[in-house]
């Protein structure tokens, strides 16, 4: 019931009117005034005491039947009561309380009246937890969507109760560390459309019963440990379009099965396994394919008549042994991501359409393949062009690296059969490297048999001699071992020069400056040996989630550090202060990692440091009083999802950060500093702590687009000013504000849960501040004497 109490033209009677505004949210503004101390239904008017007193009669009786009503089935209430106490009560549920109507608890959606309003939504994500999924899941008889995502500490098995939620549509287990099979029961949930259960440590095989869901749209099971091959009844799924399949980063083996080649898939992902034999199967010019990434396995076919989709966006094919020339009817697609690089392909890069916006990182390593963007196929080299020996071995060189199979070879200068059996000893070597190679013509003058000679000589120790130094190469090879042969490195070889392995960049001067190990099932820690590339300026080590320990202290030795990037994985420990020595550093992350301790206030020293990202660890303590005096106006300081605790340093105001994020902590007092109208900040997210301060004259930068204060004590009403933002995200709901919300610019754009769980907001997305609840006078439109 929505109700206004209005007074007619003659002043002594008052109507209860229905407002226009939805029930709940009526309801919450309603029982706000009801509850509070300051309600007062004696207040004295001029009205009739009889019509009075009989309209008030009508309306308390309206309010205290209505209130005692929740639209929550009482069973789910108590279901859901159980699983916030099995989950150990997690900060992201803490505000569930039994006084309130579940169907309006953060994570939780009831249906509508067809339903019985029984909960239809669980979405428990981004959090701490340490526990296993509560069976009482399964005690959610009308759950439609299920979702843990994102909780590192959730572990066990999938819950065999899940079987009994008959309405499932929605099944979304990601990001956490459950393990066990994918359960066979999910083929008794005829209504699941959404599966995800990647990023977790699933064993075993692939349940070939899945095909057997006749609206399955999307099976995402990345990133887990499973084993055996990939079902042979997935060639025959029961719905009319074929889900999308993701089964990246797994240790499936064996062969696709070729009745895969039936169906349409819009997207597939098999890479990272070890999947072997062909998959042509899985093209074909009629299909609709969007992307199709095959990469880093073990198949072997010939890629020269197979016809892809002119659908196709994305194609990696990386990593694999396929052979063969690539179409010319590949030119037809409109690429946005493309690699066939690590093959055995050969012959003419096909001229025209997307293949020439990629670099030659998405070719190399093939077996002759040349052209655009690759090394001509009709390079010409000569001695008597290059004047030099030096630039003729590297002419030669770069011909080798392309391995053209119609290169000419024009060489003048040979005098004697034995000078010129030497030079095509060496060139022997050369061709038989790279393969067939045709039209080649050597002439002979005797005036430069001195200089070919002298090439042969070098030529054929050019070809043994690494760019890479020696010293670099030993430590990489170290780094592999400690690490213990990850998939992602398994292709360097001594033989080759370092300086081409995946994962490695090398300078100028030939010393390693990049190693990037990531997204890898890797068991160890980080090898002390990183610290022994003395010139390395970029250092990724990310998402390798058995990657432990503590990060060691020999990377104080990398002086031109320039890039720290060590997220995503399982490390431990204290965030170092021997950071602070390198000098050099502008970048560090080292989120989503199990870091200890306070944040070392000396950070602040580093005279180029623009990012610093420590979220999603267990960190505790203040922020440091240092960090309002950074030696360098800081881009970006992410600190959430951390136990951290007491007031913000005053001294961070004097900065102008671009991006500030302190959501989830324990953080308390003013923040207010933080904000400024000069200031360019882009992004400030002080969400879910407990700030207490008046925001009513805070004027936030024009720059800001991103505004999250959500989840904390503060007062005071929301400042016109506001209203000239230009505001992608926003959210101040569960504070204590009070008062109109300003109207206009983009304030208007978010819903109610924008503002919802206040002490008094109104107007729009809100009710009309016509039904005033205020905690200073709590009434119902009612004018005073």
């Amino acid at each position: 019931m929505n109700v206004s109490i209005i007074q007619n033209q003659h002043g002594n009677l008052y109507y209860i009117v229905a407002m226009h505004y939805p029930t709940t949210t009526m309801l919450t503004f309603i029982a706000l005034a009801y509850k509070s101390s300051e309600f007062s239904l004696e207040r004295k008017h001029t009205m009739d005491k009889i019509t009075t007193t009989f309209l008030f009669s009508l309306l308390a009786l309206l309010l205290t039947t209505t209130l005692s009503k929740d639209l929550c089935h009482k069973d789910d209430e108590n279901t859901l009561l159980k699983i916030k106490k099995s989950l150990n009560n997690p900060y992201t549920i803490i505000s569930w309380d039994p006084k309130d109507d579940c169907c309006t608890w953060v994570s939780v959606e009831c249906g509508d009246a067809t339903v019985d309003h029984r909960v239809i939504s669980l979405d428990i994500s981004n959090d701490d937890v340490s526990a296993q999924i509560p069976p009482e899941v399964g005690d959610l008889p009308y759950l439609q969507t299920l979702i843990f995502r994102k909780l590192p500490n959730l572990t066990g098995e999938i819950q065999p109760t899940i079987a009994k939620l008959k309405y499932l549509r929605f099944l979304w287990l990601s990001w956490t560390h459950l393990t066990g099979p994918v359960p066979e029961f999910l083929s008794q949930l005829k209504d699941l459309e959404y599966i995800n259960l990647s990023f977790n440590d699933l064993s075993g095989s692939i349940p070939g019963s899945l095909s057997l869901l006749p609206k399955l749209g999307i099976l995402e099971l990345s990133r887990n440990k499973l084993t055996g091959s990939i079902p042979e009844s997935f060639g025959a799924f029961k719905g009319v379009v074929p889900p999308e399949l993701f089964l990246s980063h797994n240790q499936l083996s064996g062969s696709i099965p070729k009745s895969l080649g039936n169906l349409d898939f819009h997207r597939i992902d098999f890479s990272r396994n070890k999947l072997e034999g062909d998959a042509s199967m899985m093209f074909g010019a009629k299909k609709t394919s969007w992307s199709v990434d095959l990469s880093r396995n073990k198949l072997q076919f010939d890629i020269s008549k197979v016809k892809v989709a002119t659908t196709v966006h994305n194609l990696d094919l990386n990593h694999n042994r396929i052979t063969g020339g690539i179409p010319v009817q590949w030119t037809e697609l409109t690429l946005q991501s493309f690699n066939v690089s690590y093959n055995r392909l050969c012959g003419r890069i096909p001229q025209g359409g997307d293949l020439q916006i990629f670099d030659a990182y998405a070719y190399l390593h093939n077996k002759c393949l040349c052209g655009a963007p690759l090394q001509s196929c009709n390079m010409l080299c000569c001695c008597s062009c290059p004047h030099s020996t030096e630039n003729l071995v590297h002419h030669m060189k770069a011909w080798m690296d392309t391995c053209a199979s119609r290169t000419k070879i024009r060489v003048e200068g040979f005098n004697t059969s034995s000078d010129r059996l030497v030079l095509l000893r060496a060139l022997k070597d050369l061709f038989e490297t790279c393969g067939e190679v045709k039209n080649i013509e050597i002439r002979v003058d005797p005036t430069t048999t001195l200089l070919l000679l002298l090439f042969a000589l070098l030529f054929t120790t050019s070809l043994s001699k690494d760019l890479c130094h020696k010293d670099d190469k030993n430590t990489l090879l170290k780094i592999k071992k400690a690490m213990n042969n990850p998939y992602t490195i398994i292709s360097w070889d001594p033989k080759d020069d370092c300086c081409t392995w995946v994962s490695v960049e090398c300078g100028n001067a030939n010393r390693v400056t990049s190693l990037d190990i990531s997204d890898d099932d890797v068991s160890a820690q980080i090898p002390p040996e990183v610290g022994d590339l003395p010139y390395l300026q970029y250092l990724t080590l990310r998402k390798l989630p058995n990657l432990t320990g503590e990060i060691p202290p020999t990377i104080a030795k990398l002086k031109y550090l320039k890039s720290l990037w060590l997220s995503w994985n399982s490390l431990t420990g204290p965030v170092p202060e021997f950071l602070s020595q390198l000098k050099n550093l502008e970048y560090i992350n080292l989120s989503f990692n199990k870091l200890s301790g306070s944040i070392p206030g000396s950070l602040s020293l580093l005279p180029k440091l623009d990012f610093l990202e420590l979220s999603r660890n267990k960190l505790t303590g203040p922020i440091p009083e240092s960090f309002g005096s950074f030696k360098r106006a800081a881009y970006g300081i992410y600190l959430s999802h951390n136990q951290l605790s007491g007031s913000i340093p005053k001294s961070l105001g004097n900065v102008d950060f671009n991006t500030i994020d302190l959501s989830r902590n324990k953080l308390e007092g003013d923040a207010s500093m933080l904000f400024g109208a000069k200031k360019t900040t882009w992004h400030i997210d002080l969400s879910r702590n407990m700030f207490q301060f008046d925001i009513s004259k805070v004027k936030v930068a024009k720059t800001v687009n991103f505004l999250d204060l959500n989840h904390n004590s503060l007062t005071g009403s929301i400042p016109d000013q506001w209203t000239q933002l230009d505001l992608q995200t926003f959210n101040v709901s569960y504070n204590r504000l009070c008062g109109r919300i300003p109207q206009g610019g983009d304030l208007q754009r978010f819903d109610v849960y924008a503002y919802l769980h206040n002490k008094c907001l109104c107007d729009a997305p809100l009710p009309s501040c016509n039904v005033k609840i205020q905690a200073t006078d709590l009434y119902l439109n009612l004018p005073s004497k």
